[in-house]
């Protein structure tokens, strides 16, 4: 594939998609797909997270990781989205606010997964499918595994890159939903380290032990994980949240049947959905009103 700068171009043949407009490929999912929980039901949730909603029958729904986003509820992130089945490498899917579209690391490059299945070139190369993106804001964040370092990125043909973090234990960079911060996973301790970085002055700020963050819509807060296991499999699970004004940490749900993984914060910062571990299903809860800053 011949490099470019970093410019947005529409693909619509050769190496990294041979999308014809029409039916589906096989295997294939339009962006209206695995949607299992639209926003307008999001008034009439009842389930707290003392007793969540199971989304479908018991077995029937099975999951990996959801993704909230304004048109509804992902059962689990899409990894064959219309545009990204006929290319030959493809990472999973990310989800941005800004800008209401899904994006991907695609044969090397950055792209916007269109709703027909067009695939539009933002970044050329781009050398890490670990990322996260803010188009509204022309930035993209993401891990370059052959440098271990976290990698700011100014999308357009004159962007600029930072290095926020360096070492092979950080992963996982995501962006608040405004844009101006980062919190980055780190695994260098069993237990996990969150950390924040900000945007405009790359200032790196340790926010405590955790796994898989997730951002309130309102970017003051953070939900996140913690986990006890036996050596061999996860045995309890720890749903937290983190107020960043008052760096304080507040328990919010424990539990030892369900296995509570990878949460997802609703659009409107009502509910809270994750993915248990046990069961490979998805539960809904509504949030205590305090959360979010609020």
């Amino acid at each position: 594939m011949r490099r470019r700068r970093s410019t947005s171009r529409t693909i619509g043949g050769g190496l990294l998609a041979a999308v014809l407009l029409g039916a589906l490929p096989a295997g294939a999912q339009s962006i209206q797909d695995r949607l299992v929980f639209h926003p307008n039901l999001q008034t009439d949730l009842r389930p707290t997270l003392e007793h969540p909603m199971r989304l479908g029958a018991r077995g029937e729904l099975k999951a990996a990781e959801p993704v909230w986003t304004r048109s509804g509820l992902w059962a689990t992130r899409p990894e064959r989205l219309w545009g990204l089945a006929k290319t030959e490498a493809s990472g999973q899917p990310v989800w941005d606010p800004s800008t209401n579209a899904w994006y991907a690391w695609s044969m090397g490059a950055l792209v916007e997964v269109k709703p027909d299945g067009r695939l539009s070139v933002l970044l050329d190369p781009m050398p890490g499918w670990d990322f996260d993106i803010r188009a509204a804001q022309g930035l993209v964040v993401y891990r370059d595994p052959n440098k271990n370092v976290i990698v700011l990125r100014t999308l357009g043909p004159a962007g600029g890159e930072r290095i926020l973090l360096s070492g092979e234990s950080y992963f996982e960079p995501r962006f608040s939903p405004n844009g101006r911060q980062i919190v980055v996973s780190d695994s260098s301790t069993t237990a996990g380290t969150l950390w924040l970085v900000t945007v405009a002055t790359g200032e790196v700020r340790r926010l405590g032990s955790g796994h898989q963050p997730s951002w309130h819509p309102d970017s003051q807060s953070i939900f996140f994980m913690r986990f006890e296991d036996d050596g061999y499999r996860l045995t309890a699970s720890r749903l937290y949240s983190h107020n960043l004004a008052s760096n304080q940490r507040r328990l919010l749900a424990a539990s030892k049947s369900i296995l509570m993984t990878r949460p997802t914060v609703s659009p409107d910062g009502e509910g809270i959905a994750y993915y248990d571990e046990a069961s490979s299903e998805v539960f809904v809860a509504r949030l205590p009103n305090a959360e979010g800053g609020r």
